[in-house]
């Protein structure tokens, strides 16, 4: 609850409800530059930098000037937090990969420093499939190795796997596939466990795979386009399909060396099978089963 209180910025003033109203409108109010940078926010959503112009290039890089110069100044972590939120923000719209490299290594010193280990996990993730999204895909390769290493430093085995699975079910793919691997190379994590992570990467680099067989599927969300993307930039199809058939197999050799199969190992075995049925080879052989026996 401390932590939690750090996080908010609160002033005192008599208790006389007209002076209440007043600090309240007063303190709640958005400066001038942030309702600019909110305001190019929206219209540059997603744009690509080189399209901006040039007068607005130039406001964003003084907007840039203004709230790294507050850095100076003493606020919470909360107000710190929105600081570099904003940074973060325009270096999108700026495109400028170093900037955005070193203002994500702050926020993640942040987070730390007042002990948001969880945010670490959720907080980074958003940033880094952000920059995916604005098609700064190398920016966000530089980000996702900073991730790694402070998301699995900070956090315990079992939330980790508990926010891969939550965000793997919300089809964040690549960077939860990413993610396992990391924690399958961590000297901490148990047999059941490495069961759990190694058929989470296998799903998602499978769900990823489909997603790039299937470009035309419909309900096709701006980080599905973003992370096909990204998995492409990262070598073709047949180089995916190697990656999921490889786990698949250390997926079924975790689960044989398990003693004693809980209800979640059972429910991730039969996605597994799931998962082998609809491989292209094994779909095929399936299809051409029943073609036979159709006739």
């Amino acid at each position: 609850m401390l932590r939690s209180v750090r996080l908010y910025n609160f002033i005192e003033c008599e208790a006389v409800m007209a002076q209440i109203e007043a600090e309240a409108r007063r303190h709640s109010a958005f400066e001038a530059n942030d309702m600019k940078c909110r305001e190019l926010l929206l219209e540059y959503w997603l744009k690509n930098p080189q399209d901006i112009p040039p007068a607005d290039v130039n406001t964003l890089r003084e907007l840039r000037m203004h709230f790294a110069g507050t850095s100076t100044a003493p606020p919470n972590a909360g107000q710190n937090l929105k600081r570099i939120n904003t940074l973060l923000q325009l270096d999108w719209m700026l495109g400028d990969p170093d900037q955005l490299e070193r203002d994500f290594s702050a926020y993640l010193s942040l987070l730390r420093a007042n002990h948001l280990d969880r945010m670490v996990l959720f907080g980074g993730q958003n940033a880094i499939e952000t920059t995916a999204q604005w098609g700064q895909l190398d920016a966000a390769d530089r980000l996702l190795g900073l991730w790694l290493s402070s998301a699995v430093s900070q956090n315990d085995i079992a939330p980790i796997l508990e926010f891969a699975a939550a965000r793997r079910a919300k089809g964040r793919f690549w960077t939860v596939a990413r993610l396992m691997e990391v924690i399958l190379k961590d000297p901490r994590v148990s047999g059941g466990e490495r069961f759990m992570a190694q058929t989470l990467h296998c799903v998602t680099l499978a769900r990823l795979h489909e997603m790039i067989r299937d470009p035309n599927h419909g309900g096709r969300t701006e980080l599905d386009v973003a992370q096909t993307r990204w998995a492409l930039a990262h070598g073709a199809t047949e180089n995916l399909l190697a990656e999921t058939e490889a786990s698949m197999k250390a997926a079924r050799q975790a689960y044989a060396a398990v003693e004693r199969h809980t209800r979640q190992h059972q429910t991730l075995k039969r996605e597994l099978d799931m998962i082998e049925q609809n491989l292209p080879e094994n779909k095929s052989a399936h299809d051409d089963a029943e073609t036979a026996d159709d006739n």
